[in-house]
């Protein structure tokens, strides 16, 4: 450590500004070296630089952190145990967040199958294996089932002194509460979560505007509009100050005012803001993220309303190849049919629009029920 934080120092640095990434690259290519015979401190070090290179939202990095993780903990402390269920869950989050879905999902299950082999060892590991597998499945369009796991993981949160991880696993389940349009109960759950991160972490903690972001978007599907607005605008502005401009938390928040925007008629609006998204969204996550669709197929819908129905035509296309990728229909997939279906109607090609408008509805009817607001779409 002495020597990796040399890099710092500027008789050593030489006026090039060192940076947190600069520091956590220095680190990962020393412990490979110097940590060979001592695999328990080695497995710390990656799972810490893990943690951070996933918070800075380098997710390749993190996902190598923690996949060599995985081995050091099962040779350390045995292929069964808790800590090599936890290197499983923390890789299996970072591939999620990856769009990853399938094998973030293998993960996780490993993870809970470890994990419900020791009862007694682990209580404190187990609410996040719950909510990370319960995230995927969300991700995956498997609304209903995703909140069976994450209303598990709170209720097992709950039996720990542990009240800032119950606020995360709080904040996912409103979150899934708003995809199922249950939004009262969305709603309550929130503004529990934003009231009392205030309380316990200030105003320059990054996950006091993630959950102003989260309950801003329930709102402004159940009709706020203005609260929303503000709640998302403040949420976008305090991430970019604690996270920093490119992180996926900012380009989401983006996103979601721009889909506020577009739902009362600020179409302008809503382009610039689809247009940011989707720039540093392609440079930060890559072209063929699942998150690329879901920005696409916004700017797609609001070029679409102006009237250029090609420009749309070849964003849809586009996003549907990207969804087309996983293999696991996601909820974006069901969007990007619907969009591309009411395009060819536009186009006045009725044959071709029926199929996919067919299989949007089924997916939909899978995902959410019949009687969801975007069934009925």
């Amino acid at each position: 450590l002495s020597n990796l934080f040399k890099g710092s120092d500027p008789f050593y640095a030489q006026g090039r500004t060192v940076t947190a990434r600069d520091l956590l690259d220095s680190a990962a290519q020393r412990i490979e070296k110097d940590l060979k015979t001592q695999p328990a401190v080695r497995g710390r070090l990656l799972e810490v630089m893990g943690n951070a290179y996933q918070r800075l939202g380098i997710l390749d990095r993190a996902e190598q952190m923690f996949g060599a993780l995985i081995p050091v903990r099962e040779s350390v402390y045995g292929a069964g145990s808790v800590p090599a269920a936890q290197a499983y869950r923390e890789r299996g989050d970072v591939r999620r967040q990856r769009s990853e879905l399938a094998e973030a999902e293998a993960d996780l299950r490993i993870s809970l199958a470890l994990l419900e082999k020791n009862p007694a060892a682990n209580q404190r590991e187990m609410p996040d294996a719950v909510n990370n597998l319960g995230l995927v499945l969300q991700a995956e369009g498997k609304i209903g089932e995703a909140r069976q796991f994450l209303e598990r993981a709170v209720a097992l949160s709950r039996k720990l002194p542990d009240e800032p991880r119950t606020l995360t696993l709080m904040s996912n389940l409103g979150d899934v509460l708003g995809d199922l349009a249950l939004y009262p109960q969305a709603e309550q759950v929130l503004r529990e979560v934003v009231k009392r991160r205030h309380e316990l972490l200030g105003d320059n903690h990054p996950q006091v505007p993630r959950a102003m972001m989260k309950l801003g978007w329930v709102l402004a599907q159940k009709g706020d509009y203005a609260e929303g607005e503000a709640l998302c605008l403040s949420a976008l502005e305090g991430l970019r100050r604690t996270l920093g401009p490119e992180h996926f938390d900012v380009i989401a928040t983006t996103n979601i005012l721009g889909r506020i925007y577009l739902e009362i008629g600020r179409a302008r609006e809503a382009e610039a803001r689809f247009r940011s998204a989707l720039e540093l969204g392609r440079r930060t996550l890559g072209p063929t993220h699942a998150a690329i669709a879901s920005y696409q197929t916004s700017l797609g819908v609001t070029i679409m309303e102006k009237g250029d129905l090609s420009a749309a035509e070849a964003l849809f296309r586009d996003s549907l190849a990207i969804c087309r990728q996983s293999r696991v229909a996601t909820r974006n997939t069901a969007t990007v049919l619907a969009a591309s279906g009411r395009l060819l109607i536009a186009k006045g090609a009725w044959q071709q629009a029926e199929p996919l408008l067919t299989e949007s509805l089924a997916l939909r009817q899978a995902q959410f029920g019949k009687s969801h607001p975007a069934t009925a779409e």
